[in-house]
């Protein structure tokens, strides 16, 4: 069995011999790409500089070392992604390719992540602090039965986009609204969870004011918010648990259940109904 070093050794110098020619110049590079709470080696085949540029994929090597581990199976590996590369090499929207931004306003949608473990993204892309956590912003590019393809806005596309961080949290706000609607999914003892329609980021319905508010009503008053993920967070009435109980959990749930890329917060916040705002319990 190879270990990672190894593996990524072989991948780099045999990827070409799986692939067409139409490769053979490109120079297969690995680089560490900047993701939500940390960081993954992106692979990809740098094309020669002086031919116009073609968007070509970026395959995820820690993900692929994983599956290389189920059977030790190099060679399966290689044709898998040779047939991944060859398969979306310059599959990508037009406006992409040229730069246009402005033409996704429409499509750009607002994510809460960690502030505290994503500090080296935050300092390349616009953002807002929300207490321990941070609202970034995510433009949706594809959308189909395969799934949904998108980037995060960086400060050179805000730019480009003629907006400021107010007017695109503004517009990411109502936009996720219409895309990813709220849902609210009943549990036990008045505990319920919110999330949205897809179920992939859907802790950014904490930034629906309107729903926030219906869900305080539905909650009888104030109540308490576990973030379990960034993808949903559980409403607790202040009456049910102690901030402290739940504290408990979520240290838990952090630490054997969520997975590091998915976890949001390390804090318990307490929503009132009173003022429409979020505080930090501890």
């Amino acid at each position: 069995m190879l270990n990672y070093e190894a593996f990524c050794a072989v991948i780099t110098g045999r990827i070409k011999d799986h692939l067409p020619g139409e490769f053979r110049d490109h120079e297969p590079t690995i680089r560490a790409v900047r993701k939500i709470n940390g960081e993954k080696d992106g692979f990809c085949l740098e094309p020669p500089e002086q031919e116009e540029f073609v968007p070509l994929p970026v395959l995820y090597l820690d993900d692929v070392y994983q599956d290389y581990l189920t059977d030790e199976d190099i060679d399966r590996v290689l044709e898998c992604m040779a047939e991944v590369i060859t398969a979306n090499t310059g599959r990508q929207l037009p406006d992409e390719l040229k730069g246009d931004y402005s033409a996704f306003r429409d499509c750009v949608v607002v994510n809460l992540i960690s502030g505290q473990l994503n500090e080296r993204l935050l300092d390349e892309v616009p953002h807002r602090k929300i207490l321990d956590m941070a609202a970034v912003y995510r433009v949706i590019f594809r959308w189909d039965e395969a799934g949904v393809n998108s980037f995060i806005v960086s400060n050179e596309m805000m730019e480009d986009m003629g907006v400021t961080e107010e007017e695109l949290f503004d517009l990411a706000r109502t936009n996720s609204r219409r895309m990813f609607p709220a849902r609210v999914i009943e549990g036990k003892d008045s505990v319920v969870v919110m999330t949205n329609e897809s179920g992939m980021n859907g802790a950014s319905t904490m930034l629906y004011e309107r729903e926030m508010r219906d869900l305080s009503r539905r909650m009888g008053g104030d109540f308490y918010i576990l973030p379990s993920s960034v993808h949903e967070f559980f409403a607790v009435p202040v009456h049910a648990a102690s901030p402290e109980y739940l504290k408990k959990l979520l240290e838990q749930g952090n630490g054997t259940v969520t997975d590091y890329q998915e976890i949001l917060s390390s804090s318990i916040y307490r929503y009132s109904e009173e003022r429409g705002t979020l505080k930090q319990c501890d």
